[in-house]
């Protein structure tokens, strides 16, 4: 096996190995002493009990032991005992340590198993985690609990959000809607990543980035497609977070993902009645409903995350109305994505409001990339920036561009030479931040 990193978090070791067949993803946790484990057990129970003394502190501890009569065997064990009271009774159990760290991005238990995605590798790892029979299941009540939200056999395929931002996605065996309990967990950085880490990742060049940033700012209409977790929201997250604080963003997500820093941010998202009642409808929000509320809010940009359905011609309308439009697509590049567009309705002349179609792509061994960028022109689309295999670079000119650069200029209120200039001196910005 060949290690491919080691590093710690908290008093957890993290190794990722590389094997024949398979990467794996493995944790050390502290080890538990066999005359300790009792310890613990009887420590839980009394927490559980005494819901008015914290576990989390060393001196609610302390007194609990001296309590029970396991001073010496607690002093013992102590680093052991309090890691796991702590994972397991204010943390997420055997997932805790997994969701506390920062380099994991995907988690998924599948029945008794575990795997991973990890922010520096492609694809998913196994793990060494394992769960006992029904522990799944249990973690997704658990984990439904912690969230405000709720499951049950009723409504066995539920989205909720995690106090720490993180979306988790389950559904429960016991209603036969999957083969194994499934809980897949997406996690956030704490942090949302800026459009210069995204340029020190190399998911674009600076030059790139520059073109990106000022269509945004000239309040254009930008769409950008991609295969799931090629980096779409996380793009135009960090595109929205550069307009100016006296521009009001209102953007509309059927499952919060958008973490914006940006001052003047109104977030929108669905509301689904949670009770089987006819007259709970009545309480359901839709999309449709959140994008005419959006267009009412006089807003600056209008951005919606992952759109689909009938409601895409709103977007279209704020664009029309002069508010800076912004939307990912789940799609394999530009055709697929005309192809949708041509099903919703969207003829010629609204794609004639659309500026720049950006697309995404997960480049094997690489990570991340904006792989090309069309710009809409009075012939049709033209291929403005693209990635090069070869070196890992990506190439920008906008020679076939004439209708983008008045757009621009015209957004911004330059002239043509004008503009030329600010997009080089924001590329050299972007290098120096």
């Amino acid at each position: 096996m060949k290690v491919l990193a080691q590093y710690t978090v908290g008093p957890v070791e993290v190794q990722i190995v590389e094997a024949e067949l398979y990467k794996y993803y493995n944790i050390y946790e502290p080890v538990m002493p066999e005359e300790c484990s009792p310890v613990l057990s009887y420590l839980k129970e009394y927490f559980t009990v005494h819901i008015e003394a914290d576990p989390g502190k060393p001196e609610d501890r302390w007194i609990a032991a001296e309590v029970l009569g396991l001073a010496d065997l607690y002093d013992r064990c102590r680093h052991s005992i309090d890691y796991y009271l702590t994972r397991d009774l204010q943390g997420y159990g055997k997932l805790d340590p997994l969701i506390r760290d920062p380099g994991l991005e995907e988690v998924a238990v599948d029945g008794t198993t575990v795997k991973v995605v990890h922010r520096d590798y492609e694809g998913w790892f196994q793990t060494n985690l394992r769960f006992r029979p029904g522990e799944a299941e249990d973690l997704a009540y658990r984990l439904a609990y912690r969230s405000g939200s709720s499951i049950s056999p009723a409504f066995p395929l539920q989205e909720f959000r995690l106090p720490e931002g993180h979306r988790v996605t389950v559904a429960l065996a016991a209603a036969r809607v999957s083969k194994n309990t499934t809980i897949t967990i997406r996690k956030f950085p704490e942090e949302p990543l800026t459009l210069e880490d995204l340029v020190a990742r190399r998911m674009m060049s600076r030059d790139l980035a520059a073109l990106l940033e000022i269509a945004v700012l000239a309040k254009g209409m930008v769409l950008i497609v991609g295969p799931q977790g090629s980096g779409k929201t996380t793009l135009m997250g960090a595109l929205l977070d550069r307009v100016p604080g006296e521009r009001r963003i209102v953007t509309v997500e059927e499952v919060p993902e958008l973490r914006l820093k940006h001052s003047n941010w109104v977030a929108l998202y669905p509301r689904e009645p949670q009770v089987l009642d006819p007259l709970a409808e009545r309480a359901r929000i839709g999309f449709r409903q959140l994008l005419k509320a959006a267009l009412r809010m006089r807003s600056d940009y209008v951005a919606v995350a992952e759109a689909r359905g009938e409601e895409v011609r709103y977007i279209f309308e704020a664009a029309a109305l002069g508010s800076g439009s912004l939307a990912t697509f789940h799609a394999g590049g530009l055709e697929e994505l005309m192809r949708r567009l041509s099903i919703l309705g969207i003829g010629e002349d609204l794609l004639d409001l659309v500026w720049l179609v950006v697309v995404t792509g997960i480049i094997p061994g690489l990570g991340r990339r904006v792989v090309e960028v069309y710009s809409r022109e009075d012939s049709g689309w033209a291929r403005i920036a693209y990635w090069r295999r070869e070196d890992d670079s990506h190439v920008v000119g906008l020679e076939k561009a004439a209708r983008l650069r008045d757009r621009l200029a015209h957004g911004l209120g330059v002239s043509r030479n004008e503009l030329d200039r600010i997009i080089i001196d924001q590329g050299r910005l972007l290098a120096r931040s």
